[in-house]
């Protein structure tokens, strides 16, 4: 909304994610609007120009609900919108100790679809909690994209932000095993 747009709209499944994007609307009024619903039972909530998917097709637990993940997202797009998608890369399946980054990733057992994959997330006082998100092939995820109609599906690396304000050496070892991606399409 700070840009330019005409509306947003947020969804997550949890209550507390949304309460505090109610918040952060509330301390700062931008109109923004949030909806607590589950994507995977999202239905007509209007058509976008962008849908933004962070971190929600690596929770899908099977290829059928990777699937309706992609097509809810195709389906809320307009004509020649586009799809991005913040995951973790998949291709990369080792066990990862980024302490420094705040959270720990457990291996998993390469090229299992569906397989679990647990994130420990390190917070101050000893404070930690968990997650669990899914293995997927990167090649499944385009594949899957395709499927539901999207064109031109691909990943892209993250790059850093020479201006973001840490050493130029701090995110070497988070980005040396690709440990996280962004996928782009079109409908």
């Amino acid at each position: 909304m700070a840009r330019g747009a005409a509306s947003t709209l947020g969804v997550d499944v949890s209550a507390e994610m949304i309460a505090l994007a109610n918040r952060a609307e509330a301390a700062s009024p931008l109109g923004c609007r949030y909806l607590q619903a589950d994507v995977n039972d999202l239905e007509a909530v209007g058509e976008f120009d962008m849908v933004i998917a962070a971190y929600l097709l690596n929770y899908a637990r099977t290829s059928t609900e990777l699937r309706r993940l992609a097509d809810v997202a195709y389906a809320r797009l307009r004509p020649g919108g586009r799809f991005i998608g913040v995951n973790d890369y998949t291709a990369d399946t080792a066990a990862h100790d980024f302490v420094r980054h705040g959270f720990r990733k457990h291996a998993v057992t390469a090229d299992v679809e569906g397989e679990p994959v647990r994130y420990d997330f390190l917070l101050d006082g000893g404070r930690s909690f968990e997650i669990t998100n899914y293995y997927w092939r990167p090649t499944t995820y385009l594949e899957v994209l395709r499927e539901a109609g999207f064109r031109e599906p691909a990943w892209h690396r993250f790059d850093v932000s020479p201006d973001a304000g840490v050493p130029p050496d701090y995110w070497d070892d988070y980005f040396a095993g690709e440990p996280c991606a962004c996928l782009s399409a079109t409908r």
